[in-house]
């Protein structure tokens, strides 16, 4: 593979932690590199690169699955998308909230077989 001229942490982040420990979402991000990482025969080298590719281009799909929803909830708002995505703003209304997230649970593809979806 060519790992070293690819960033495979775009858009990863270290959940706010001195710690280190890392926000939910890029678990499977991190086991799939260090699976290559640390896999030294090159057909198990070849499979981890290729497991790391998919969960790459997973997060670019949902990523601009998601940016397609802001923009299109957001038209015609200066400032919207932006503040939609980087504001943490406090949960006011519990039954939107679910209905939300159940309807993104349903409607969203399931990357992996043991990912429950909603992506």
């Amino acid at each position: 593979g060519n790992f070293e001229s690819a960033n495979p942490f775009v858009g990863a982040e270290l959940a706010d932690s001195e710690v280190g420990a890392y926000n939910a979402r890029d678990i499977p991000l991190h086991t799939a590199y260090w699976q290559y990482a640390h896999t030294t025969c090159p057909k198990a080298k070849a499979a981890a690169w290729n497991k790391l590719q998919t969960i790459v281009e997973n997060r670019k799909a949902d990523e601009a699955l998601f940016t397609a929803v802001k923009n299109r909830a957001c038209e015609g708002l200066h400032g919207c998308t932006e503040e939609m995505t980087h504001s943490r703003m406090t949960l006011k209304d519990n039954t939107c909230h679910r209905a939300l997230i159940n309807a993104v649970h349903e409607a969203c593809p399931r990357r992996e077989a043991h990912n429950t979806g909603g992506w």
